[in-house]
């Protein structure tokens, strides 16, 4: 996502990374205008078939909207997907970071 507006209500999903060549850690990181909603990651193994990576929900600070984690990962594809009930539009930005 870069400066997406997500309207409220919407769920929309970034586009996907593929981490064949990984072999370390990958950050996800970023800023919303949205405080309240969490921030889903999603996994999929053909780029097709998506499927939430349980456990690891995004927060937002409150005050800031930054947020950030560092994960090891083993599936073949990652996104971000990002739900809307703060009733307003919210803007995000993230990015997905690793090193091969």
């Amino acid at each position: 996502f870069n400066a997406q507006v997500i309207l409220d209500g919407i769920t929309t999903a970034s586009t996907s990374v593929d981490l064949d060549a990984v072999r370390d850690a990958i950050s996800i990181f970023g800023n919303t205008t949205n405080t309240t909603d969490s921030i889903a990651l999603q996994v999929s193994h053909d780029g097709a078939t998506w499927r939430d990576y349980a456990g690891v929900f995004l927060n937002p600070d409150f005050s800031s909207g930054g947020f950030g984690t560092t994960i090891d990962l083993g599936a073949r594809y990652l996104r971000i997907n990002k739900s809307n009930s703060s009733g307003a539009p919210e803007t995000i930005t993230a990015y997905i970071s690793y090193k091969i």
